[in-house]
């Protein structure tokens, strides 16, 4: 059997410490396919004493998750922080410029809780109402907040307008946070009221108005391109490796989608 091979995890939260914890329970196994021993040696995390679903006795801790990314005491990096920038995007490159092998990005994501959990990257898209066209498009980690940090930054980067415009969303985004973000940026959110256990974000002065109801019906159209993607556009399994390249991919099928849709409008409209 060769040498070992040291993992480095950065950010021991709820995945990172089931990755520890995997590691170190499925040692033999892993050991046996692979023929190299994989061993957990070094974490980082903010809080050194909490306390973890994992055993990570004798694994050194690392306050600063890049220097974990270029010390030699580890040969691959396991990025769990989360985020596309900071402290994820430096650690990163670090480990990169350190010439370590890096896994990151993907996270594991599930449509409900009667499915299986699959590495995932979360599609976002923004469609206007009227024709039912994409106008906006982002993929991003599939973390639990992912959709609407999506929706607020694909809302920003709409032109401004002097009248007010309004975005129709599940009730998934009927958050406060959302609620105050889209109409500070100049947007009515017509979210569907979530009550389950708690207060819903908006309130009869939006509910109360007919265009409320109408968002909430034709925003079920969203649902169009992405099952045109999965099944026409082959999206159903992605084919490249990183975020980047699969954000590309998803660009050029929303392009794609937008062409086909604006040549069934003008051959609905000549004859």
């Amino acid at each position: 059997m060769s040498e070992i091979l040291r993992v480095g995890v950065a950010g021991v939260g709820t995945v990172g410490a089931a990755v520890a914890r995997l590691l170190k329970r499925q040692a033999q196994a892993l050991a046996s396919r692979t023929g190299r021993k994989i061993d957990v040696t070094a974490i980082s995390a903010r809080d050194a004493g909490k306390k973890r679903d994992a055993d990570l006795s004798g694994v050194e801790f690392f306050s600063d998750p890049v220097a974990l990314a270029g010390s030699e005491k580890i040969d691959l990096f396991v990025e769990l922080i989360g985020g596309a920038e900071g402290a994820a995007r430096q650690s990163v490159e670090a480990a990169l410029q350190a010439g370590k092998h890096v896994l990151c990005e993907a996270r594991m994501a599930r449509k409900s809780n009667a499915t299986a959990a699959k590495l995932s990257y979360a599609g976002h898209l923004l469609m206007e109402h009227r024709n039912a066209l994409i106008v906006d498009i982002d993929l991003t980690e599939a973390t639990g907040h992912a959709e609407r940090d999506a929706a607020i930054g694909m809302l920003r980067r709409q032109p401004a307008r002097a009248r007010r415009r309004t975005v129709a969303a599940d009730k998934a985004y009927d958050t406060a946070a959302f609620v105050a973000e889209a109409r500070d940026l100049g947007f009515t959110p017509h979210v569907a009221p979530n009550t389950t256990n708690r207060r819903s974000a908006i309130d009869g002065r939006t509910t109360r108005h007919p265009g409320h109801a109408l968002s909430q019906r034709l925003r079920k159209r969203v649902e169009e391109p992405f099952g045109w993607m999965k099944t026409v556009a082959g999206g159903r399994k992605l084919r490249y490796k990183g975020r980047q390249r699969n954000r590309a991919w998803l660009l050029v099928a929303g392009a794609v989608y937008d062409v086909i849709r604006i040549v069934a409008l003008d051959a609905a409209l000549t004859t």
